[in-house]
């Protein structure tokens, strides 16, 4: 006899199916990052001009806002991507420090020219520090871990009720 299951049921798998797909996204942005990082040490450089450059508080330290301007071949390209999953990038955050800000804002001052690395076959696509970064892979070991919560959880729900 097969018994009904239980109307908690429905909340777990719900449950289970969000946090595997934050794990899914989480899993998919380190993959980009990862890949991109890599390759992007043997694209193409153009010269650039710094924008707008500023460091931004949040709840986990402290990220380095920067844009910038580009040409490839003749035309204007804007970015705003410091590194794949480099400190100071959306995901990694850096610690709250007024020296390490000091010197990232002095790097990357307004109006200063910087080498733009840019994907030759999607030249929107941009960085000013290229290269592998292990943050990417935090994020796909992180990604990984709740997808594969996720899934356990998901599975152990149907299999208690079949």
């Amino acid at each position: 006899m097969v018994t009904a299951p239980a109307p908690g049921i429905w909340i777990i798998v719900c449950a289970a199916a969000f946090v595997g797909g934050l794990g899914a996204w989480v899993f998919a942005a380190g993959a980009r990052a990862a890949i991109l990082g890599s390759l992007s040490r043997r694209w193409p450089v153009a010269r650039g001009r710094i924008t707008e450059s500023g460091v931004v508080e949040t709840s986990r330290g402290a990220r380095l806002v920067v844009r910038y301007a580009y040409q490839v071949d003749g035309t204007s390209y804007t970015g705003s991507t410091l590194g794949f999953a480099s400190p100071g990038s959306r995901w990694i955050a850096m610690p709250p420090r007024d020296d390490m800000r000091r010197a990232a804002e002095q790097q990357y001052a307004i109006g200063r020219e910087v080498d733009v690395f840019y994907w030759p076959a999607r030249a929107s696509v941009s960085a000013l520090e290229p290269g592998f970064h292990r943050a990417s892979v935090t994020l796909l070991a992180l990604g990984g871990l709740w997808l594969g919560v996720g899934a356990a959880v998901f599975a152990m729900a149907f299999v208690r009720y079949r």
